[in-house]
């Protein structure tokens, strides 16, 4: 049996819609498996400091991005002298966490004296 596909995109929305389906499908497929227990957050400057978290949090199950965003947190408030250090880190934040894995970085969270409380 030799079966034979053919997708003509023109005058066809579906064909269009497939299509782009099957490359967001291959796209995602991509997506760079990363071990948590080596990976290094890499934070010299703000723009690598964003890559590295947007890396990590896409390997993180949905209980330990939270538990990852509120160790940031309590790292950054602990560094914190006024509220302009919160939007923009601080160069201390930065060199903290740089080179430090998911685990250190929460590790170091829970020696710190900073308090978060959420409530939903």
């Amino acid at each position: 049996m030799n079966l034979k596909f053919k997708l003509s995109l023109q005058n066809n929305p579906f064909g269009k819609v497939f299509l782009l389906l099957l490359i967001t499908a291959l796209t995602s497929c991509t997506t760079k498996n990363i071990d948590l227990e080596t990976y290094k957050v890499l934070a010299k400057d703000q723009q690598q400091y964003q890559q590295s978290i947007t890396t990590l949090n896409k390997q993180l199950s949905h209980t330990k991005r939270k538990q990852f965003q509120l160790a940031l947190a309590k790292i950054r408030f602990s560094d914190s002298k006024k509220v302009s250090d919160l939007v923009n880190g601080t160069d201390m934040f930065y060199k903290k966490i740089n080179g430090l894995t998911y685990q250190e970085i929460v590790q170091l969270s829970e020696e710190s004296n900073t308090k978060i409380k959420i409530s939903y």
